[in-house]
């Protein structure tokens, strides 16, 4: 029996050559100055507002600045100059960017609208509470994340906030912030994201909790498991050598997500795994067989033009929180034992919360086709049991440490 194993891939390492992405408001411009920064997982505000104390703002400075003020990340930026301007309008910086479909009232995700047609997710419905629930809020929604920037005596507005579930600088490239007066909602001021010549400096912070869990497939054997942890590692060490036994032998290759655990007690292969539930899906991004009210066959708003793409290097935010094969970039297959670990700045959903749920092991989808397991395991807190797998895991949590070292 061969056993593939995947060199640990540390995308905290890769991030160490990377740059800040920086907005930059000036006194020639917006009449404002400062810069809002984006880090590793961290945003920070820092701006002296003193310059458009009499005049500059919408209606007034008080009635602008007095409830704090709003900020998001913006879609584009057409402006042909790239400086910051009190000139904010949807023709410009268009809506919020949600590339989770979060849909607030100003986002600017294309299916979030009234509630039908191919707007059907309803901007009605958005009630964001990212402390509790990281998908309920747009990614670009800063302010409902962590609450307004308040202006102080002095005219300073500052704060800096970071989260597992933040932006990275790169994917700010072409995007823009803007601000808005905290009563009224108007577009005061805004400015595009730019590289800096500065390199990073923070570090993406773990989850909330402390829960590293496991799904366990001990079917194919005592080793395979799948291991998540709330600092963004996805382990991955499945024998689906004798997965060409339990499916359709035209089935080769495999992949693994998160599933809700339907009527599923206990870890099973094949059509023992018939139990389990459709596949977890809280962004609504239409993974084959969602759970989203929004889903119909992989299509989003019964948009047939709709596919969904997972594309982890490019865009983190193109896949599923809980398609974990998505953000591997690669698929089990029946030749060898396969050992993968990815760490950091997965996008992973709360370990906490996927106790109870189910990691399935299955056939890609085809349109003619119903879903076909290989194997599925019951996620639950992980215990080291001292297993070769066990073992690699905390390799690869030291390694992810030492990296933050450097």
């Amino acid at each position: 029996m061969k056993l593939i194993t995947v060199a640990c891939v540390n995308l905290l390492l890769l991030a160490k050559a990377a740059k800040q992405y920086v907005a930059t408001f000036t006194s020639d411009g917006s009449g404002i100055v400062g810069t809002v920064t984006v880090d590793m997982g961290q945003v920070s505000v820092d701006l002296d507002l003193s310059g458009v104390v009499d005049s500059g703002l919408p209606k007034n400075f008080s009635y602008c600045t007095g409830a704090g003020l709003s900020y998001h990340i913006h879609k584009i930026w057409t402006h042909n100059e790239a400086t910051d301007t009190t000139v904010c309008g949807p023709d410009y910086t268009a809506g919020h960017w949600d590339p989770w479909h979060a849909c607030g009232a100003a986002s600017g995700n294309e299916y979030c609208g009234d509630g039908n047609g191919t707007t059907c997710i309803p901007k009605a419905d958005y009630d964001p509470d990212f402390s509790a629930d990281p998908f309920s809020a747009e990614v670009g929604d800063w302010s409902s994340k962590y609450g307004k920037v308040t202006v102080d005596s002095s005219y300073m507005a500052s704060t800096e906030q970071n989260s597992f579930y933040e932006v990275l600088p790169g994917e700010m490239d072409g995007l823009s912030v803007v601000f808005h007066c905290g009563t009224g909602g108007n577009r005061a001021f805004c400015a595009p994201f730019l590289e800096s010549t500065e390199a990073v400096s923070a570090t993406v912070p773990d989850q909330d909790n402390e829960k590293v869990v496991v799904a366990r497939f001990a079917e194919l054997s005592e080793e395979s498991m799948i291991i998540l942890a709330p600092n963004g590692t996805i382990m991955v060490n499945v024998d689906a050598t004798t997965g060409g036994d339990l499916v359709d032998s035209t089935c080769t290759e495999f992949e693994y997500s998160i599933f809700e655990a339907g009527s599923l007690t206990e870890g099973a292969t094949g059509d023992g795994c018939s139990g389990v539930g459709q596949q977890y899906d809280p962004t609504d991004q239409c993974l084959p067989w969602s759970n989203s009210e929004y889903c119909t066959a992989g299509e989003l708003c019964d948009d047939s033009g709709y596919v969904y793409s997972c594309d982890f290097t490019n865009q983190r935010y193109s896949c599923a929180p809980g398609d974990l094969s998505g953000k591997m970039g690669e698929l089990i297959g029946t030749s060898a034992v396969y050992s993968k670990t990815l760490d950091g700045n997965t996008l992973i959903p709360p370990t906490d919360t996927l106790i109870g749920k189910v990691i399935g092991i299955n056939c890609g989808y085809s349109s003619s086709n119903d879903i076909k397991f290989v194997a599925c395991g019951i996620i639950e807190e992980y215990e080291d049991d001292g297993s070769a797998a066990a073992i690699s895991f905390i390799m690869a949590t030291v390694v992810s440490f030492i990296a933050l070292l450097f």
